[in-house]
C-alpha cells in the first residue's frame, strides 16, 4: 500500500455534544491565559476608579488618596486576644482631613441607605478606637491601619455605588449628604459620582 492511500483524513461523526465541549474547552483556554471570561470589571472595582477620579469629589474634597481600593477589612481584638472581623467596606479613601467609604451594592433600596447611615457612624467609632490604640486592630490591606489611624480625619463622606440606584433612593442619599456613584445612561461611559 501506498503512504499517500492512508494519509487522506476521514469525516468521522462527533458524538453529541462534542462539538460544545471542544467550543467550552478552547473558551476556557482562552481565559486562562489572559482573555477576559464576562466582560466588565465589576462594581466595586467601577466605582472605586469613578470615586478615584470624580471631578466633582475632588472640587468637593481634594484630591483623593486610595487607602483600600479593592475593599478594606478592619478587625479588632477580643478579651481572649482574638482578632474578629467588625467591619467590611467596598473602597476607602483619603485626602488628609476626611475619609471617604465607598458602599456598593448592585441596587440600592432605602433600607441600605439607612444601614450606612448607622455604618458610617459604626466606622467612626472604630477610628476613633484604632487612634486611641491601634495595637488592638489589624486591616486588610495591613498598611491602612497605619494610614487612617495617622490621618487628622474630621469627616466621613460616603459614596453610595450601584448599577440600579432609584430616584427615591437617591433622594434618601441627598437627604443624608451622600454621593451617589451610578452607571451613566450612555452607553460605554462607565459610572460617574453626583
Amino acid at each position: 500500500m501506498s503512504q499517500a492511500k492512508h494519509s487522506h483524513s476521514k469525516n468521522v461523526a462527533l458524538p453529541k455534544g462534542a462539538l460544545l465541549i471542544k467550543l467550552f474547552s478552547a473558551f476556557c483556554v482562552m481565559s486562562s491565559v489572559g482573555a477576559p471570561a464576562v466582560p466588565g470589571k465589576g462594581l466595586k472595582v467601577e466605582s472605586n476608579e469613578a470615586v478615584l477620579h470624580s471631578d466633582l469629589l475632588l472640587g468637593e474634597l481634594g484630591k483623593l488618596t486610595p487607602v483600600a481600593l479593592g475593599g478594606l477589612t478592619i478587625s479588632e481584638k477580643n478579651a481572649k486576644g482574638d482578632f474578629i472581623n467588625r467591619m467590611q467596606l467596598d473602597g476607602v479613601f483619603l485626602n488628609g482631613k476626611v475619609v471617604v467609604i465607598n458602599e456598593a451594592n448592585w441596587a440600592p433600596s432605602e433600607d441600605r441607605v439607612k444601614e450606612v447611615v448607622s455604618r458610617r457612624g459604626f466606622f467612626r467609632s472604630l477610628l476613633t478606637d484604632m487612634i486611641q490604640d491601634r495595637e488592638n486592630f489589624i486591616t486588610e490591606p495591613a498598611d491602612a491601619r497605619d494610614v487612617l489611624a495617622n490621618a487628622k480625619i474630621t469627616d466621613i463622606r460616603v459614596v453610595i455605588s450601584g448599577h440600579n440606584v432609584q430616584p427615591p433612593v437617591e433622594q434618601l442619599c441627598r437627604a443624608e449628604g451622600f454621593y451617589v456613584c451610578k452607571q451613566s445612561t450612555v452607553w460605554g461611559a462607565g459610572y460617574s459620582v453626583a
